[in-house]
């Protein structure tokens, strides 16, 4: 199944919830096997050649995004301030009806803990879809891969993703970086400087990227370690391990025909 999550509504205040928990829910997602996360980049672009062209995913412009691409599911979220404590909560909605699939609301004691409530935020929406690993299970597994230095750091993370994605490379370069300035152990960051690198043609810069994201793939997911080797593979032009790590990440999480991010270099 491929799910897309929308913009969650920030009501904080604080920009730094823009563009950050999104890329986080997609991770916590894509731990069930059978889900793939629609490449938010690509929704986007999609959103602005709708009849009523927007660079907002709201659940309007996600609905109609998804319809368009076959897309089962869309996920809508908001993040909002009571006191000391952040209120999250998502809804998974069925992207051609609107029906209401699973909705979930958790509450993290301070700042510092809203990323590490992500992946109970997103246990109910994954039994909802089918999957049936212990909720606990799943907060284990994702605890390691939603490890970072600071919010700060994601949120620059998840501003390049956008940069990334909208074909702003050097833009995105800078935010990347200022991400790994923020905690040096952010794979996911290192893998997407090599991207962007790639996409401007400085393969040099890429493969040393990408080396740095190699060590730090206990900061991934099982799925993203085979995309982030792949992504290793390919820059450093070795096919025949390339091939056996991305056919190994198709054997084991399987793409659905809406899907559009097994691609080594979209980390």
């Amino acid at each position: 199944m491929s799910v897309l999550v929308a913009d969650f509504t920030n009501h904080t205040g604080d920009p730094i919830f823009e563009d950050t928990l999104e890329p986080m829910f997609n991770v916590a997602l894509e731990g069930a096997s059978f889900v793939n996360a629609y490449s938010r980049g690509n929704a986007r672009k999609l959103a602005g050649q709708l009849q009523h062209p927007t660079d907002k995913l709201d659940e309007q412009s996600s609905r109609l995004v998804a319809v368009s691409q076959g897309i089962g599911a869309v996920v809508t979220g908001e993040v909002s301030r009571r006191g000391d404590k952040y209120s999250l909560s998502a809804t998974a909605l069925d992207a051609v009806s609107g029906n209401v699939i699973a909705q979930t609301e958790i509450t993290a004691g301070n700042k510092d803990e809203v990323l590490l409530t992500i992946p109970k935020l997103a246990a109910p929406i994954r039994k909802a879809l089918g999957d049936t690993t212990p909720e606990s299970v799943q907060v284990e597994k994702a605890r390691g891969a939603l490890t970072a230095a600071s919010l700060e750091a994601v949120h620059q993370y998840g501003v390049g993703i956008d940069q990334l994605n909208a074909g702003n490379m050097e833009e995105a370069l800078r935010s990347f970086s200022n991400a790994v300035a923020l905690d040096p152990n952010f794979a996911r960051a290192y893998g997407s400087m090599a991207a962007a690198y790639g996409n401007l043609g400085k393969t040099q810069d890429a493969e040393k990227d990408v080396k740095l994201a190699m060590q730090h793939v206990d900061r991934l997911t099982d799925r993203e370690r085979y995309r982030m080797r792949g992504a290793y593979y390919y820059t450093i032009e070795n096919w025949p391990k390339c091939v056996e790590e991305l056919g190994e990440l198709v054997n084991l999480f399987p793409p659905t025909i809406s899907d559009r991010s097994i691609s080594p270099v979209a980390i």
